[in-house]
């Protein structure tokens, strides 16, 4: 499938660029030709701590002690094992699909996955302005060296921006396009949403929603997902998608791919429209991959008021494991943790559940420029022929819930591969103070019991340990 295009801007945004551009010729003109040695803005990362004090969870150390624990199962693993999609949900998507040439199928679906992958939020005004003030010193400074002097054509700034700036344009599903999502990311999107809902049900195991709403529903992953943890203790999944060809393929996939069945999760409705936020509640709300697909910010950030006005308790935000997929998610914690500060009632304020163990910026981000994201292994579907027989989703993901953060729900979060090296493992840990950690496990140092467990942790898990120096700050 060829990558749709944007050739023109709106008018508005030329007429703006126009004038903008209109006034920087005018200021260059007037300026003097001297210009200030450029200075660095660049932050240097703060050193990584040196502290190797910790100390394990005291009831999990006890836990090591008698044996009634183990470290290859400690309490902070949340990363799954390589997972597959249901045999019965794999069945249903075989007889879907058994009607097409799979090898042709397979080559459309990997060139879908791939612009999928791709994709960044539509560009505002601010950065397509940005943008622009860039292109134009760009060429002024190369004309300049050339020696010549008469005036930059607006239009070939506008030329250049249009070739710089990404074009943003809204997916569609027909009936074809829906399969061939099914074919790249039915077993992509039922692994994520897995991991959210286990790690959910492991750290509140209390937790029980009743109804669930999926906004952007698509294949159904989340049905199936939130079936696989809480079974038949959901009693109501109501899921919207704007492509009634999508919903066609969720429906029968709960239908074991015959249009006569009944569905075999029962409670699911399907919907093209949303419901209205101000009437409708959901103990938990789920959106997965569908904040790209605003058509702007403004949007954006209104379907996320939205969703957590529905929520009662859970909302859980999952994008694409990259800058642009990290961003979004970002932005819409921000947005949330803002209103959660200005909210007088405790039962509006909220707290980020995961995959942060605090409220604060990210400082991966601050300090290492880095975007925070999580993976996990999967084996993708048969039919897909492009992918190996056991791959990696890599996504961004954020977990809120209503209420004031409880204590003792605070370990660290492992954020990138541990290195298990010759008895000794590197960790880095995202910490309840809002730092990083790369922290160094031995015997000789933390201990037998800390370092076993260190040997048994990935990327995403949690670590049941605390650092006593956070308990006097």
């Amino acid at each position: 499938m060829a990558a749709p295009t944007m050739t023109h801007f709106p008018c508005r945004r030329i007429i703006c660029l126009r004038q903008i551009l209109t006034q920087l010729t005018q200021t260059c003109r007037s300026s003097s030709s001297a210009k200030a040695r450029p200075t660095s803005t660049a932050i240097r990362p703060p050193s990584e701590s040196k502290d190797t004090r910790v100390e394990l969870e005291e009831w999990v150390s006890e836990g090591l002690a008698k044996s009634s624990l183990k470290p290859k199962q400690h309490p902070g693993r949340m990363v799954l094992p390589t997972v597959s999609v249901p045999q019965r949900l794999m069945d249903a998507a075989s007889i879907i699909l058994e009607k097409y040439p799979l090898k042709e199928l397979s080559r459309r679906a990997d060139k879908l996955a791939n612009y999928l992958w791709s994709r960044h939020p539509p560009s505002t005004d601010a950065q397509v302005t940005k943008m622009a003030k860039e292109v134009y010193q760009q060429i002024m400074e190369k004309r300049e060296k050339e020696g010549k002097t008469d005036p930059i054509q607006t239009d070939t700034v506008l030329r250049t921006v249009r070739q710089k700036i990404y074009h943003w344009q809204p997916v569609t599903y027909d009936a074809y396009r829906s399969l061939l999502y099914l074919t790249s990311h039915l077993a992509h999107n039922y692994t994520v949403l897995l991991h959210c809902f286990t790690e959910i049900s492991k750290r509140d195991p209390g937790f029980q929603p009743r109804s669930v709403y999926n906004f952007g529903s698509g294949l159904g992953s989340s049905v199936w997902a939130a079936n696989a943890v809480w079974g038949s203790g959901v009693f109501e999944h109501y899921c919207v998608d704007q492509s009634q060809d999508m919903n066609t393929v969720a429906r029968l996939l709960l239908q074991d791919g015959d249009n006569q069945k009944q569905m075999s999760i029962p409670g699911v409705v399907f919907r093209q429209f949303a419901p209205s936020a101000a009437h409708n509640q959901f103990d938990m709300v789920v959106s997965a991959y569908t904040l790209l697909e605003q058509p702007d910010q403004e949007r954006r950030l209104q379907l996320v008021d939205d969703l957590w006005q529905m929520t009662n308790d859970v909302l859980v935000l999952v994008e694409n494991g990259t800058t642009a997929g990290f961003s979004t998610i970002y932005e819409a914690r921000d947005r949330l943790l803002q209103a959660s500060d200005k909210a007088e009632d405790d039962s509006q304020k909220c707290y980020v559940f995961a995959p942060c163990p605090h409220d604060a910026a990210c400082p991966k981000m601050a300090e290492k420029k880095q975007p925070c994201f999580s993976q996990v292994p999967y084996k993708p579907l048969p039919q897909n022929h492009t992918r190996a027989s056991k791959t990696v989703a890599r996504y961004s993901y954020i977990i809120m819930r209503k209420g004031k953060r409880p204590e003792g729900s605070d370990w660290p979060r492992v954020i990138q591969d541990t290195v298990k090296a010759s008895r000794h493992t590197h960790c880095h840990l995202c910490c309840a103070d809002g730092k990083v950690r790369h922290m160094i496990f031995t015997v000789s140092k933390q201990g037998q019991d800390i370092y076993k467990c260190s040997r048994y942790t990935s990327w995403g898990d949690l670590f049941p340990v605390r650092f006593p120096a956070e308990d006097g700050e």
